[in-house]
């Protein structure tokens, strides 16, 4: 449950939200940093990593390295809007691994009304996903707006039925252009910025 300041909740805002609590539930085992961009000396610099994380041993940031594309969808509780596009994010999910990250995932955050009319476009990202054999992991949570806090569930009721929403996960596979060396380049440049150990 991470603390909620009111009002309309933007994409960068819930990814913040996102980063706290997949900090706080790791109970201190990962490093996680929100909304960087890409650094000079690297190419591409786009698109915004929205999160990153990796392990920590004592002080020390280590690999392996994943970002992950954040799509939230939201709306007003009284209106529920047509589903987003299925690939919404994979372009950009892709687009990461040119960083010289060790895995990318997309991640899309569902507020909770929304789950019952969305849960069909869901399934066809992981179904692309999957049986095209993209090398990016996929992730779902439901968003729930309560008070001054935001939940991240990963259980939703559609109809009558409770959902376990891990079923639509796919672990990501490992980054396939690490031996291109742009990519090396790259990750060179991201290790040294954000201070990341080889020697962990």
């Amino acid at each position: 449950m991470m603390p909620f300041s009111g009002g309309k909740v933007h994409e960068k805002k819930m990814t913040r939200y996102f980063a706290k609590y997949l900090e706080h539930s790791s109970m201190g085992t990962l490093w996680v940093k929100a909304l960087q961009v890409g650094w000079r000396g690297m190419y591409p610099t786009r698109p915004e990593i929205d999160i990153m994380w990796g392990s920590k041993r004592g002080l020390d940031r280590c690999p392996p390295v994943t970002a992950a594309e954040i799509k939230y969808f939201s709306a007003p509780f009284e209106r529920v809007p047509s589903p987003p596009p299925y690939y919404s994010g994979v372009d950009e999910a892709l687009a990461l691994l040119l960083f010289g990250i060790d895995h990318s995932v997309l991640i899309h955050l569902v507020d909770s009304h929304l789950m019952g009319s969305y849960l069909r476009s869901l399934e066809v990202t992981r179904l692309m996903i999957k049986s095209l054999h993209l090398p990016i992991g996929y992730r779902v949570y439901k968003i729930i707006r309560r008070d001054d806090n935001v939940v991240f569930k990963t259980k939703a009721l559609v109809g009558e039925q409770l959902m376990d929403l891990e079923k639509l996960w796919i672990d990501p596979p490992p980054n396939p252009s690490l031996d291109v060396p742009q990519v090396q380049k790259n990750r060179e440049v991201l290790f040294k910025q954000l201070r990341i150990s080889k020697f962990c």
